[in-house]
């Protein structure tokens, strides 16, 4: 009788709490690992995600997860890039702004190094701590890469000077090396790195990671993300005129290319065609621009400079809507096809490719 009463109690409770069990870890990302889970919840926090880092706290993610070396949680990651929303949302669920990654910042102090001042506010409020911050110190680059001085700030100098001495010059390949802090172009904008190795101005690799002209960097915000990034993604710290001033002139715009691989006997090889540019935009260094689509159709307005790092934004562009010019100049553009190359990005639109020969210059 008293084994049957025990067996009974057991199944009710079981009933009871398995229906607050999944409720807790609910949705897609319930039966992941928790490192997979809180590795995501650091990618995303950078990337501002907020709806897929709902999907995962709600799958049982972590939000004081810290990364291996480098001790970063989501709320650092976040603060760093100036994500206020993720920021709150993450404190709504009991992150801890009192964590240090392993450097000893917290998110406040990250925050503060990064500029992203919303940020600060909100965790000022809220009573966060941070300690005196010191600039950004790169890392020293290798003996047998030596170079000149490096301003604490990262802003490459060589004798005194910037890199580009010209203000519409994009710093050429070479003009970083290792162990220099850079900002660095992703899909999802820009990032603070660090260059780990230069590439090669020829095409074979050699015995380096990249091709050519591309420079091997690691990710300063996101533990263990190390790519290879074209030149012409590649800036100093600090801002310098060339952030805008390289992007005045005409540009040829709507531009695609198509690649087709053929095989005839043994033999493999890559066909590239491309369909002309069907538009046209030029930039005024006075602020203004003027953009004619494939029907005739201009636009006409003020351009003002990227907040987020090099480049411009085009106000009121077609659709009505603010379109941000980006250099994505690289080798196979330069070398082969003899132009520079950019685009342009609107929120919920295709990109537009832009190009201009390597000799209009502004």
């Amino acid at each position: 009788m008293l084994r049957s009463f025990l067996a009974a109690c057991i199944a009710a409770s079981l009933v009871l709490l398995c229906p607050l069990n999944l409720r807790a870890q609910s949705g897609p990302w319930a039966h992941s690992s928790p490192q997979l889970k809180g590795e995501a919840l650091v990618r995303d926090a950078d990337g501002g995600d907020l709806r897929e880092m709902r999907l995962i706290v709600q799958g049982g993610g972590d939000v004081n997860w810290q990364l291996s070396p480098t001790g970063l949680t989501p709320l650092m990651a976040a603060a760093s890039a100036d994500h206020l929303e993720v920021v709150q949302f993450l404190i709504e669920h009991g992150a801890d702004p009192s964590m240090r990654d392993s450097n000893g910042f917290t998110a406040l102090e990250r925050a503060q190094r990064y500029g992203a001042n919303d940020v600060v506010r909100y965790l000022e409020r809220l009573g966060a701590s941070a300690e005196p911050v010191p600039p950004p110190v790169p890392a020293p680059a290798p003996a047998a890469q030596a170079r000149g001085p490096v301003r604490a700030t990262g802003a490459a100098m060589r004798n005194g000077r910037p890199i580009s001495a010209s203000p519409h010059d994009w710093p050429a390949f070479g003009s970083f090396r290792a162990g220099d802090t850079v900002r660095f172009h992703l899909s999802t904008g820009w990032r603070r790195g660090l260059v780990r190795e230069v590439g090669t101005d020829a095409a074979r690799r050699g015995s380096v990671t990249c091709g050519a002209k591309k420079y091997l960097v690691e990710s300063l915000e996101i533990s263990n993300a190390t790519d290879c990034i074209d030149w012409g993604s590649v800036v100093a710290l600090d801002r310098q005129p060339y952030w805008t001033a390289f992007f005045a002139g005409d540009w040829a715009l709507g531009e695609t290319m198509a690649a087709n691989s053929r095989v005839a006997g043994g033999d493999v090889w890559t066909e590239y065609s491309h369909m002309g540019a069907t538009e046209a935009l030029r930039v005024n260094a006075n602020g203004t621009y003027v953009w004619k689509n494939r029907r005739g159709v201009v636009a006409q307005g003020q351009w003002a400079a990227d907040p987020d790092g090099p480049g411009i934004i085009l106000r009121r562009g077609p659709r009505r809507l603010d379109w941000t010019l980006t250099n994505e100049t690289n080798a196979i553009a330069e070398g082969i096809r003899g132009i520079e190359s950019a685009r342009l990005t609107a929120r919920g639109q295709m990109s537009v490719a832009a190009k201009r020969p390597i000799t209009a210059r502004r």
